[in-house]
This record gives structure tokens, sequence and C-alpha cells, in this order.
């Protein structure tokens, strides 16, 4: 009776942290929020013509229009910056009633649920992303427009792989989930709101990731962090959605920083990789079948010195790995390097006791200073090894269990 009421306030704790999750969202519906009010006022402000606010809004909106920058990555940049100084003159220029409103709201906040940041940012959205949406687009489809060719026609080479050749044991997913998903995706597409567009993608691929079974057991598979990049590839070709750089950079752009943090910044950065491996597959279409089943888990940024080299952390203690951490490289990087990066971003106390290490098959070989990175994995890839790189203390353990999935 315990172990029940136990789970029943765990879940009842796990609904309560969605709830109020969804609610900080910039768009939140909820009926009795209690920044409604705030919201009304704010958009009562930017309807009215006599207001400092609309008189901002518009002029920026007809100068963006008019001016002969088209350049999609500058304008979305000037977009964010007029979006962020809007969001601070309504709180020092919101006056008295903006105040009150605001004291009210706080007061009302039994839930937790209420974000000045979330609502300036839904107010941001609707009175400047929106009237130049049109413009936006046709902006991004004149500077994207060869890339989406591109993955239109590299697509039908990937969409004859399956998951099983994508290195995801996973059985096909049901026509049930795969309408839901669509639906989805294409909300995405057709959103005019950035941050709409982001928990339609989110939204995605969690019905996904639920959704998976395992090839062997037939039991719901769990999929690692390190699968998600092949399971996005797979995704985008069989649902069609070949404008999926389009979106994120519109994702990436406009939506403020903290309503991407943690998790929806993982499956975003995800989905700049999934992009880039549809944009460039050669290497997939050439190695798929010699492939071991493990490298896709190294990431889609496998062998590419413009992308990242995971590095693991094992607890001092413990020798379990606890971290991991991705790090910027060139192609000549060296363990040296890689250590002096590690050390400054772990603020490690003692760093010249700490050396980089080569993991294979559990065994740890310490790597000398001038070691070349890119080399080695290249080596143990072409024996069909998994290859880990390890950044710990000298003469230290690393517990690896060998059949348990990688970090």
């Amino acid at each position: 009776m315990e172990t029940v009421s136990t789970l029943r306030k765990q879940e009842l704790m796990f609904a309560y942290a969605t709830f109020v999750r969804r609610q900080k969202r910039p768009k939140s519906h909820y009926r009795f929020h209690p920044g409604t009010d705030l919201r009304n006022y704010l958009n009562q402000l930017g309807q009215d013509r006599r207001s400092q606010f609309h008189k901002n809004v518009q002029t920026f909106i007809e100068c963006t229009k008019s001016s002969e920058e088209r350049d999609s990555a500058v304008i979305l940049t000037n977009i964010r910056q007029f979006m962020n100084g809007m969001k601070n003159f309504l709180q020092e220029s919101g006056g008295n009633r903006f105040k009150q409103l605001v004291d009210n709201a706080k007061r009302k906040d039994r839930l937790m649920v209420f974000d000045l940041d979330a609502i300036l940012e839904s107010i941001v959205y609707d009175f400047v992303v929106e009237p130049l949406f049109d413009f936006l687009i046709e902006a991004l489809s004149n500077d994207y427009y060869n890339n989406v060719v591109d993955m239109i026609e590299n697509s039908k080479d990937i969409a004859k792989l399956t998951l099983h050749d994508l290195g995801l044991e996973v059985e096909q997913f049901s026509p049930d989930v795969m309408i839901v998903v669509r639906f989805y995706l294409k909300k995405m597409q057709a959103a005019r709101n950035p941050i709409d567009k982001l928990d339609y993608f989110l939204n995605a691929i969690t019905i996904v990731v639920k959704s998976a079974v395992s090839c062997e057991t037939g039991d719901p598979a769990p999929i690692y962090t390190d699968q998600l990049v092949p399971l996005l590839v797979w995704l985008l070709v069989h649902c069609g959605v070949m404008t999926a750089e389009m979106e994120l950079i519109f994702i990436q752009r406009l939506v403020h920083p903290v309503f991407v943090a943690g998790e929806s910044n993982f499956y975003i950065k995800s989905l700049g990789h999934a992009v880039d491996v549809i944009k460039h597959p050669q290497h997939l279409l050439d190695n798929y079948k010699t492939r071991p089943k493990h490298v896709w888990r190294l990431g889609s940024s496998y062998l590419d010195a413009s992308k990242e080299l995971k590095v693991l952390v094992p607890d001092p203690t413990s020798g379990v790995p606890h971290s991991a951490t991705l790090i910027r490289h060139r192609p000549d990087v060296t363990a040296l390097t890689v250590c002096a990066t590690m050390a400054r971003k772990l603020r490690m106390p003692n760093p010249e006791l700490c050396s980089l290490y080569k993991l294979v098959n559990g065994q740890a070989t310490i790597l000398e200073s001038d070691a070349k990175v890119l080399d080695i994995l290249k080596e143990e890839y072409d024996k069909g090894n998994l290859c880990y790189f390890v950044y710990m203390y000298e003469h230290g353990q690393i517990t690896w269990p060998l059949n348990t999935k990688p970090l």
C-alpha cells in the first residue's frame, strides 16, 4: 500500500511539474493564468496607435521591409535584438498600470506559473514576428532553396535505409504513430510563431521516442541520446520535412535561449546534426553496410572535424562515467589540446595530474600528449571497435560495464 501511495505521489509531482512548465511557456492559454490581465493590457497597448510601443514596432516593421538587406541571418538577428529591446522598453516604460498588474499577478500566483519574461516574449512575437512572417519566409526561401533541393534529392537514397541500417534496434513504427507524428511535423511547418514551431517539434519527437519497441523483446525500447540523430534522419526523410533547416534557423534565431534550455536545446542541436547528415549523406550511404552498429552512437559528427568530439568524465570515487562533454576540435587536434580544453571546461583544480585515455573494449590506455585523436578514432573505427576518450586523473580507474549502453 505504501508503494502504491509513493508511486501516486511521484505521478502527481510529475504532472504538476509538467503543468507548471507548460504554463510558463510564452504562448500559455491557461484560463485562470495569473498573468491574463497583464497580457490583455499589453495587447491593448500594442493595438493603441497612440502608444509609443505601437509606434516603435510599426516603424521597425516598415524599415525592415523597405531595407535593401535580404540576408535572412542578418534580418533574423536584427529582429531578435529589437524584440529584446521592446521587452526592456515595456518593463521600464509600462507605467504604473503595468507595475500594478505585475504585482497583482504575483500575489495570485499560487501555482508558481507566472513568468513575466514569458508573457513579454509572447507579446513581441504577436506584434513583431507575426507581421513580418511572410517577409521572413521569403528571405529564408531565397537563402536555403538550394539546400532544400539537395535534401529532396538525397532523401531518395536515404529512404531506402531501414531503422536497423541506421543502427537502431527498434521495430518499424506503427501507421497510427506515424500519422500523429506527421500531424505535428506538418503543424510545425505551418505555424507562424517560433515557439509554436518548437513545441510541435518537441511533441513529434516525444511521441516517437515513447513509441519505440525493441526488435528482440517487443518491449518498450529506450532511445539513447546518441541514437537521436539517426532517428531524426529517418523521421525527416519518411515524413518529407525537407524544409527542416529553415524551421531550425527560424527557431534558433527567434526563440530566446531561456526557452530552449535543457532537453529542448539537445533536441534542437540533434535536429541540426540530422539536417547535416541529409545534406551530406555520402559517408552514410557508403559505409552503412560495414559500419558497426554502435558508430551512430558517437553522433552524426563522427570523423567530421567541423563538429564535436565526445569525452567521458568518470566519477573520481566510483570510476563510473557520469557525464559526457562535447568539445569542438580541429582535424589535427592532439591529446594535449583536448586535455587543456577539458580542464578549462571542468575547472579542474589540478589539471596537470589529468590525462586523456583511449577506452576500447573496457581497456583504458593513456595517450601521449602529441597523439592525434582523430587518427586514433579512425584506426579503431576501421577495426570495428567502439572507441571512447576519457579525461581523468592519471592512474585513476574507470568502471565500464560492457553490457550497458554508452552515455
